[in-house]
């Protein structure tokens, strides 16, 4: 029988290939899951594509690094994690990454001054006193 689909490739082995190589790749890839993070399912999202940079580098290397044992770094990227501010800080600290705030929205650049095209007057001198 004719398979009409053709096999796919798993998400994971796509997300392998991509970091594989290039650590620049993983902060681009986790920058754009935390973008998407401003709700419960792209909070989720984040902490996956967290736990996937982690698996690349190795769970337990990052486990180290961050201070944990590879049990806690598990629980707190799993589907139901809720890590803190400091486990998040830590575990990207690992990764040889950080966090970085920007603005939400794109913010327009002040305009510029427009150049003074007069002349500047003189000042005036002062006047001899009268006597």
């Amino acid at each position: 029988m004719n398979n009409l689909h053709p096999p796919t490739t798993p998400l994971s082995e796509v997300v392998q290939r991509l970091l594989k190589g290039d650590p620049g790749k993983a902060a681009i890839y986790l920058e754009v899951a935390a973008e998407e993070a401003t709700d419960d399912i792209g909070r989720a999202a984040f902490l996956s594509a967290l736990r996937d940079v982690a698996k690349f580098r190795g769970m337990t290397e990052v486990a180290e690094k961050a201070g944990m044992k590879v049990e806690s770094l598990s629980r707190a990227l799993s589907g139901r994690g809720n890590p803190t501010f400091k486990t998040l800080v830590s575990i990207t600290q690992a990764l040889g990454m950080r966090f970085t705030v920007v603005p939400a929205e794109p913010t327009e650049p002040a305009p510029k001054k427009r150049a003074n095209t007069t002349t500047p007057k003189k000042p005036k001198s002062p006047r001899p006193a009268r006597v």
